[in-house]
Parts: structure tokens; sequence; C-alpha cells
């Protein structure tokens, strides 16, 4: 239906288990996404950087990056739009 978006939330981040109860999505089990949002910069995100935000979002999808802490090139040679708060 035009006009109409559907959200699915499957967070990964232990802490969002620890400090909210929220359930959690195992790694192996995320499937790729048409946008995914990096909201706590972890260091082990970090260090995988646009590989890891390559490898859960579906060719030409967005990684909403609210901290700014992505490589803009890295993200853009993987093809993927970047949106930054």
């Amino acid at each position: 239906r035009s006009g109409q978006f559907s959200l699915k939330v499957r967070p990964s981040s232990v802490e969002a288990h620890e400090e909210y109860g929220v359930t959690l999505t195992d790694w192996e089990d995320l499937k790729p996404a048409h946008a995914l949002i990096l909201a706590v910069p972890h260091a082990d995100y970090l260090a995988r950087g646009a590989e890891l935000v390559s490898s859960l979002l579906v060719p030409g999808g967005v990684v909403i990056d609210v901290k700014s802490v992505l490589d803009r090139r890295q993200v853009a040679a993987a093809g993927l739009g970047l949106w930054r708060l």
C-alpha cells in the first residue's frame, strides 16, 4: 500500500538486553535489512566498519549512523546509502 511502511526491530546489543530486558537476535539469525540504525558505536562494530554494515544490509541499503562514526568513503564504496544525524 502506498504511503505505509512496516518496521521490524531486531536489536543485537548485549547492553540492550542487560539494561532494558530487550530480546536479542543472534548475529547469525539477522537477515539483510533495507536500513540499519547504528546508534551505539561499540568497538567491535567499529572494528568491522563498512564490512559489518554491508553484511547486514541488502544491496543499496541505508545505514543511519547516529554518532557519525563510520568512514563515509568505505560506506559509499560498499554501494550503501549513509544518513547521519
